[in-house]
């Protein structure tokens, strides 16, 4: 085997050897040690010259329990052997696999993790909704992919979260077939950190993968977890998340009365007018979704949202308050449900009109935010784990001017997150 490579082996039968050879150099010293061990194993590596001569062994000295690490400096050019066997040669079969590495000393490489290989479709390794993998990039070009059963009408998140210093993240999602479905490179909650999110349409598998987003980077920072939970069950450690998919821009909350907001630090309008479509995808009605504006931090906004169940409301939040400026009240206009609402807003020196599918829902005035970011959230009030889209944002000036419009296809709006309770 190649100075610096590893390979992944296991004992087919009962006193099994395994043997790898290296060419070493003269007066430089070099680590052989076995990982990612499987559990009916405890390794123990011999190293021999090319004569056949014992030179070193190991039985426990490696970074996990019961894996072995050998230290050697060559005294001259020529071929080194190591023989890997299991101590007590007992064990063979399922359970028996390892990893095993040669590199010199002073090299900082990065091991495989215990999933390799699953660098194809062919390759996946299973993952469950509730789940949390610890994935790694040890090659140039590594890819980690992974099966997932799902349920029709269950919504799935996916998220990569604890990132290496080095790792940047780039999340696929795919049917059984293999063709793609979704991405998202920097949609988690911390920097470089991907997530998806999706409501499931048929059981069946789907297949993630995740790369980093320069594809030749490999190294001991490349490291990452990737964990997967139904929405509404908070198994992930990280914020309830906001994406872009399948050109649209989703919003998943994980927890009851929390308001998650998305903003683009691109637009803030004065008086402006302004649509979009807004689509409770899944979750409970007990909600609201709708509209953000005059954001100016995550403590002053307004927000003028709907709710699943049919009611249209109108709020502030200011200096770190909520206030009610019109009280939630039932509209006919709303398309109540996981159904689809054009949304539009019209702010004029203060009077603010709100429209539900053609219709004024909500008529009322308020000045104390002058100026600000404009946006879109949703939050649950009954059952966690709402999941809310938009699409085809329109916004024209007080003159009736469109200055800008969005199809969420790209993030060239710089939409990031805000979380307020």
């Amino acid at each position: 085997m190649e100075v610096g490579s590893q390979q992944r082996h296991n004992l087919h039968v009962t006193g099994d050897r395994d043997w790898v050879a290296f060419q070493a150099e003269a007066g430089t010293e070099y680590v052989i040690e076995t990982f990612n061990l499987g559990e009916r194993i405890d390794t123990f590596l011999s190293l021999y010259d090319a004569e056949g001569r014992l030179m070193a062994t190991d039985d426990d000295l490696g970074a996990e329990p019961l894996a072995s690490r050998l230290f050697y400096e060559a005294g001259g050019d020529g071929t080194l052997y190591v023989m890997a066997q299991d101590l007590g040669d007992r064990e063979a079969g399922p359970g028996t696999e390892y990893w095993i590495s040669v590199r010199q000393a002073d090299a900082v490489v990065q091991l495989a993790d215990r999933y390799e290989p699953d660098d194809g479709i062919e390759d996946a390794t299973n993952i469950r909704a509730g789940d949390s993998q610890r994935h790694s990039m040890h090659i140039a070009g590594d890819q980690d992919w992974l099966s997932l059963e799902v349920e029709a009408g269950v919504t799935y998140v996916v998220a990569s979260h604890a990132l290496g210093e080095e790792m940047d993240t780039v999340l696929f999602l795919y049917d059984e077939s293999g063709q793609e479905w979704a991405r998202d490179d920097d949609g988690g909650d911390q920097p470089r950190a991907s997530r998806l999110s999706w409501r499931a349409e048929q059981t069946g598998t789907v297949y993630l993968m995740v790369q980093h987003h320069k594809e030749d980077s490999a190294g001991p920072e490349m490291v990452y977890d990737l964990s997967v939970c139904r929405a509404g069950e908070a198994t992930l450690s990280a914020l309830p998340g906001v994406h872009l998919a399948d050109g649209a821009y989703h919003i998943v909350t994980f927890d009851t009365y929390e308001f998650v907001v998305g903003v683009s630090e691109l637009l803030s309008p004065k008086d402006f007018a302004l649509e979009i479509e807004a689509e409770q995808v899944s979750g409970e009605d007990d909600n609201e979704y709708g509209l953000v504006y005059g954001y100016q931090d995550d403590d002053n906004y307004y927000e003028v949202a709907i709710s699943g169940d049919g009611y249209v409301g109108f709020f502030v939040k200011y200096r770190g308050r909520w206030e009610t400026i019109s009280p939630f009240r039932r509209s006919n206009a709303i398309n109540r449900g996981a159904s689809l609402n054009l949304l539009r807003l019209e702010v004029q020196r203060g009077l603010v009109s709100f429209y539900v599918n053609g219709q004024l829902a909500l008529q009322d005035f308020d000045t104390r935010l002058a100026e600000g970011l404009v946006g879109v959230g949703c939050g649950s009030f009954g059952q966690p784990g709402l999941h809310c889209a938009f699409d085809n944002l329109r916004i024209w000036d007080q003159e009736g001017g469109l200055v800008w419009q969005d199809d969420f296809e790209d993030n060239r709006g710089k939409w990031f997150q805000s979380t307020a309770p």
